[in-house]
């Protein structure tokens, strides 16, 4: 469930509230549904699916194959706008023009209505070997998930698992609760705070 227009219709007011059971996968999933639709009954948090066996990788099997060797930030996802990726990479770009450096942003997904394009910018398609996700996974400065609207975002769940820190946005409920209660990445909401959070990363010499 996301707090969108959808959401406020009568029809899928009339399905939450007539449902016996409905089950969420996180408490700021539920608590919109609660806040949206007063007369909702038995709402239960079920969570969600993540295999946390996972094999732990390092960083040279991405790189060997896409040739990057500058540190880098990564995106997991469709390339579409309504995954916010125009914000990342607007931010990006500003941020590079801030603070000159070497870092990239790897956009790594199945193609969308947003265009890849930058020397700073490295292209990935959807990668069906999920051993190339996770080895981009372990070498990146950060995941960033600048998504508004998720009910888990099962790549935060994939990052910690490869031992990298996620930067969400604030404005995300499901994501911004992640960050807060694990304690495991930043939340950005604007230029400034996209750019202190890099920094601080790249300041950090065990985040690279």
């Amino acid at each position: 469930l996301h707090d969108e227009n959808y959401a406020k219709l009568r029809v899928v007011r009339r399905m939450f509230t007539r449902a016996q059971q409905v089950w969420f996968h996180v408490p700021a999933e539920k608590d919109l549904a609660q806040r949206l639709y007063p007369q909702l009954q038995g709402a239960r948090l079920l969570g969600e699916q993540v295999d946390t066996e996972v094999q732990q990788y390092d960083d040279s099997v991405f790189r060997q194959a896409y040739g990057v060797e500058a540190p880098y930030l990564l995106y997991v996802g469709r390339k579409v706008s309504g995954k916010n990726l125009p914000l990342l990479l607007d931010c990006f770009r500003e941020y590079k023009r801030r603070h000159p450096s070497s870092l990239k942003l790897v956009v790594m997904g199945r193609e969308g209505d947003v265009s890849i394009s930058g020397s700073d910018l490295v292209d990935v398609p959807f990668v069906r070997d999920e051993k190339i996700k996770f080895s981009a996974m372990a070498g990146a400065v950060a995941l960033v998930q600048p998504s508004l609207n998720e009910s888990f975002s099962i790549v935060c769940m994939e990052s910690w698992l490869q031992g990298r820190p996620v930067l969400v946005h604030q404005d995300c409920a499901v994501t911004y609760e992640h960050v807060n209660r694990c304690g495991g990445g930043y939340a950005f909401s604007d230029q400034n705070s996209f750019d202190q959070t890099i920094v601080a990363l790249l300041d950090d010499k065990a985040a690279i």
